[in-house]
């Protein structure tokens, strides 16, 4: 598991702003696919190398439903073994960094 920088864990709150309609995680599985439980691993740990950008506030987890769209198409990117699939536009959601 790779550990977030400063600077992208930055970008992660901007990109979070600029959506706006920040729900709570719960509210929000339908879009994920997903139960709370594994969105909030996607967040800490993230899948194929890239993370999906959320925050904690009032002690619980939030992220978009924009935020979920860009993760999901980052990492459809990305492959199973984390490694980009040639020929695909690479617009990453949050790569994770060094």
């Amino acid at each position: 598991m790779a550990k977030l920088s400063r600077i992208e864990i930055g970008r992660a709150i901007l990109r979070l702003a600029a959506d706006g309609n920040l729900r709570p995680l719960a509210e929000l599985t339908r879009a994920a696919g997903a139960p709370p439980v594994v969105m909030l691993r996607w967040i800490i740990e993230g899948r194929s190398r890239v993370h999906l950008d959320g925050v904690k506030r009032r002690g619980e987890w939030w992220t978009t439903s924009a935020a979920i769209k860009r993760f999901h198409r980052a990492s459809e990117e990305r492959g199973i073994n984390g490694e980009r699939v040639p020929g695909q536009d690479h617009e990453a959601a949050r790569p994770s960094g060094g």
